[in-house]
């Protein structure tokens, strides 16, 4: 029985996915498992693949439940259902693993019982682990449930290890999300009462190559809309957890408001905008006084009367705004001078064996 599950969502980028399965291997933890999952990847790259799994008994390749790709999110609940250790990762596929990064989850597990997850620090890279040498975030600069909730994201998908027990409790992740899906798993994690701990101590990497396309990916009409529903089951969880103060209501409502107004400014579309603005009267997050202004604003960002969650005027009206996303350490880690980002090896040893039949691989 493997001691730990690494689940690993991907869909093609199997020069970057090669990397991470090279750390996995490069652990001096040695009985663990890898859950592969396939969302939809060409031909080419499962082909790729098949040098990659062969003779590799803790690599387990399977495709993506969905008829249809569901991302990320679905990949990875995929992988938890065929999941046979009592530990859960979830390392994205272009992220990495150091060396020693098993072995002391499964000890600082081993030693807290009472908890239902642990959360490590990490890295971002660009091209190669260190080259830029700045932390995701800081972990013990607050409560974690309010940095959340102002978009001082304290960490990233691959720092939690979860004991597959609080998962089921927890549920699955969101499918229906088209972003901020780890944000808003993260928020019910903590709104559900589960045990967790944090350590200080880097043990993955995360590449933030993708970082620039994926936020010009987030500012996409049907994107910026999605975030209503995403903000609607984080308002359930803080009401079903006791955890709604007025202080995180106010945050939440400022979020709403914040990316009703880029909406407006970038789209124009004062429907979508206001659909975004949405939650905060249904799940009574604000007062009349505070929605109606909210709703000029949004108005006038629709318009072009102003400039949407930026403009002074506005933070002004809603001090609210200038509190959100405003962390040392995730400025820290946006603004640290870019390299030159390749795909490739990045110093680890490339995994090399026979080529596999994928008919007798489980899911494909």
């Amino acid at each position: 029985m493997p001691a730990i599950a690494v689940v690993v969502p991907f869909q093609d980028r199997l020069p970057l996915l090669n990397e991470a399965l090279a750390s996995l291997q490069s652990q001096t933890l040695t009985h663990w498992e890898a859950l592969l999952v396939n969302d939809r990847s060409h031909s080419a790259t499962l082909a790729g693949l098949g040098a990659l799994v062969a003779g590799e008994s803790r690599f387990r390749l399977l495709a993506n439940s969905q008829a249809r790709s569901a991302g990320a999110c679905g990949a990875r609940n995929t992988g938890l259902c065929a999941a046979r250790a009592p530990l859960v990762v979830f390392l994205d596929s272009d992220d990495l693993l150091q060396p020693g990064a098993l072995a002391g989850r499964v000890a600082g597990m081993a030693a807290s019982p009472d908890l239902d997850y642990l959360v490590h620090d990490g890295e971002v890279f660009d091209n190669e682990p260190g080259d830029v040498g700045v932390s995701w975030n800081t972990l013990d600069a607050g409560d974690p449930l309010d940095r959340f909730l102002a978009a001082d994201t304290p960490w990233q998908t691959s720092g939690p290890t979860w004991r597959a027990a609080a998962l089921a409790r927890l549920g699955p992740w969101p499918e229906r999300a088209a972003s901020w899906q780890d944000w808003e798993y993260h928020i019910r994690a903590l709104c559900s009462g589960l045990r967790y701990g944090l350590v200080a101590e880097q043990d993955y990497s995360h590449r933030r190559g993708h970082a620039q396309a994926m936020r010009l990916r987030h500012n996409d009409l049907p994107v910026l809309v999605s975030r209503a529903d995403t903000f609607a089951r984080v308002a359930a969880a803080l009401k079903a957890g006791g955890y709604a103060t007025h202080a995180r209501q106010q945050l939440l409502a400022g979020l709403c408001l914040r990316f009703a107004l880029k909406c407006g400014r970038l789209h124009g579309d004062l429907p979508a905008a206001l659909r975004i603005l949405a939650p905060v009267s249904a799940a009574a997050l604000a007062d009349a006084a505070w929605l109606a202004t909210a709703r000029e604003a949004v108005v006038d960002a629709a318009a072009g009367r102003n400039a949407g969650e930026l403009d002074a005027s506005v933070t002004g009206a809603f001090p609210v705004l200038q509190g959100l996303c405003n962390s040392a350490g995730r400025e820290r880690a946006r603004n640290a001078p870019h390299l030159s980002t390749q795909t490739g090896t990045g110093g680890l040893a490339v995994i090399s064996g026979k080529q596999l039949a994928f008919k007798d691989v489980e899911g494909v």
